[in-house]
Formats: C-alpha cells, structure tokens, sequence
C-alpha cells in the first residue's frame, strides 16, 4: 500500500490547486515518476490501476481525479 499512497501524494501535489475533480497532466515519463516516488517503473501502473479504486483515472499522459476527498484520505490514512 506504500506504493499507492505515494503516488496519490504525487497526484495529490501536482493537482495541489484543485478542490473537486481535477484532470492532472503527468510532467514526466512514468519512469521517472515512478524514481521519484520511490519505486521500481514496472510498479508505477500497478499503483494506477490500484487507484482506479480511490477515484483515479490514468491515461497515457493525465490523470484524472474524480474525488480530491478520497484521494486526500486514502494519504492521511496511510500516515496514521
């Protein structure tokens, strides 16, 4: 769950003006998101498909967040 929590905090920064449902463009190729983020590149779409759960959408090059709240819980209770 580790994985997932941070990639919804990197979503959660880069939509970080948004208060309701956002479609967020990813600044980089998913590789490097996922080195920043900590995590091995094949992980990156496993956290993806794992946040489909959480209200999130990915595509190609955006992600499209459909329920800032619940993203926003799903990283406050992974910090508990």
């Amino acid at each position: 769950m580790q994985a997932v929590s941070r990639s919804a905090e990197f979503l959660l920064t880069l939509a970080a003006e948004c208060d309701s449902e956002c479609p967020v463009a990813l600044p980089c190729s998913k590789a490097l998101i996922a080195g920043q983020s900590g995590m091995k590149p094949e992980t990156l779409p496993w956290t993806f498909n794992r946040l489909r759960d959480h209200s999130v959408q990915t595509d190609a090059a955006v992600a499209h967040i459909e329920d800032m709240k619940r993203l926003r819980d799903l990283v406050s209770c992974s910090l508990t």
